[in-house]
């Protein structure tokens, strides 16, 4: 005769002492990654994924062809003070001859820089008329932007005289500010062609320059015609 007794665990006492393994969970079907369906659908999308990368590829060399790099030169233009004992006697009278101009004054100077004479000057000297860049009216206009202007979303270059198409483009090239707490003007001319950039931005300086320069000789002459 013999018993066999359940012990606390829901073993029969004749398992005792026997270590049972767990076994491992099995994997389904729904969770391992279908790597041959990817396959497949990758396949099935393989032109379209070339088409496209190399779409990507040519609209890169076409912007590095047909975008050409821009070059930007900068001077720096010292705003002198263009007042004297004659034109205000109250702020010269502080003893102080070199009375540093105000905001005002520094920001009609930016102005004069930007200006139609100095730029009309500036073109003249440089030669602009002709240069494509400038002149875009000089070598044709191309089938593109002819399109553009047709359909209105490019603004006709015929309405506007020779000397304003310069002047736009002109103007477009060309930044002039004042540097931070100062009475420096710093005027960045911007070209295709390095030498032509670094050519404007001094020359643009140097008309403003003589312009001024002539202003005060015409203060002077001013100011001694009301001594004698």
């Amino acid at each position: 005769y013999s018993s066999t007794r359940l012990q606390p665990g829901g073993h029969s006492g004749t398992d005792r002492g026997v270590t049972r393994m767990p076994l491992p969970p099995q994997s389904t079907n729904e969770d391992e990654l279908d790597i041959t369906g990817l396959g497949a659908a990758i396949a099935g999308r393989k032109k379209l994924i070339v088409g496209g990368t190399a779409t990507c590829v040519v609209s890169a060399l076409l912007f590095l062809v047909v975008m050409k790099p821009q070059y930007t030169a900068d001077t720096r233009v010292l705003i002198e003070n263009q007042e004297s004992y004659f034109t205000q006697p109250d702020r010269a009278a502080g003893g102080n001859p070199a009375l540093a101009p105000d905001s005002e004054a520094i920001a009609s100077q930016l102005e004069l820089i930007k200006s139609r004479d100095v730029g009309r000057a500036a073109i003249g000297q440089l030669g602009l008329q002709g240069n494509p860049q400038f002149d875009p009216m000089a070598g044709g206009q191309g089938i593109v932007k002819t399109v553009l202007q047709f359909i209105g979303l490019s603004p006709s270059l015929r309405q506007l005289s020779p000397e304003d198409r310069i002047l736009k483009y002109y103007s477009k090239n060309l930044t002039v500010f004042q540097s931070p707490k100062s009475r420096v003007v710093n005027i960045q001319f911007t070209a295709k062609d390095p030498k032509l950039a670094s050519r404007g931005a001094n020359t643009i300086a140097d008309i403003y320059i003589s312009m001024q320069q002539k202003e005060k000789k015409g203060r002077a002459r001013l100011a001694a015609v009301s001594i004698g």
